[in-house]
């Protein structure tokens, strides 16, 4: 069986300071600080030939496709340029077999210069949860790079975005438990 607090972290930015990657990790702190394991890859752990020619046996990609099988969720961490997640998120997500996420929890955190950006996410990120069978797909968080100031090229996570961060970590932790009560025991039986 499956680590019932396991959580699967993608990046979809190339850009290691991004600030959609920046929030996914400080997402991860607050999912670990819930005592919720998780495990983070970002797009820039492929090889980029092996995603362009979809070489199923990278060693990367057998280890992503592995984890995603084996945890309860995925929470998607994607810069927004032209109304979607990016492009190098979507030859990650095209690696992971149709039925990995089945039944499992999604969340995406978008960010995005213009809040414009954001017209057609949720029905990006809503036709992939289709595609994959999310079980539960949880309220995305959607930031305009003004609400995220950088300092020395860090984000600074306070007031209302600490908000969002803590409330989504709290719905993944309350998703995992809630599935958790649903799974029959085996020593039950």
């Amino acid at each position: 069986m499956a680590n019932p607090a396991h959580v699967v972290l993608l990046a979809g930015s190339p850009v290691e300071s991004s600030r959609s990657s920046q929030l996914l990790a400080a997402l991860g702190e607050k999912l670990r600080d819930a005592a919720v394991s998780t495990e983070l890859f970002s797009v820039r752990d492929f090889d980029a030939r092996a995603l362009l020619l979809g070489d199923v046996e990278a060693p990367s990609l057998r280890e992503l496709r592995a984890a995603v099988r084996a945890a309860r969720g995925i929470v998607l961490a994607t810069p927004v340029y032209k109304a979607t997640y990016s492009g190098a998120l979507k030859l990650v997500v095209d690696q992971i077999e149709p039925d990995a996420l089945v039944g499992k929890f999604a969340l995406a955190i978008a960010t995005a210069r213009l809040p414009e950006h954001f017209a057609s996410l949720e029905q990006g990120v809503g036709s992939l949860y289709a595609f994959f069978r999310i079980a539960r797909a949880l309220e995305s968080l959607r930031l305009s790079d003004e609400q995220l100031p950088l300092h020395e090229g860090r984000l600074r996570v306070h007031g209302q975005v600490e908000r969002q961060l803590s409330e989504a970590a709290r719905a993944i932790a309350q998703t995992l438990a809630a599935s958790a009560a649903l799974e029959p025991r085996a020593a039950s039986r």
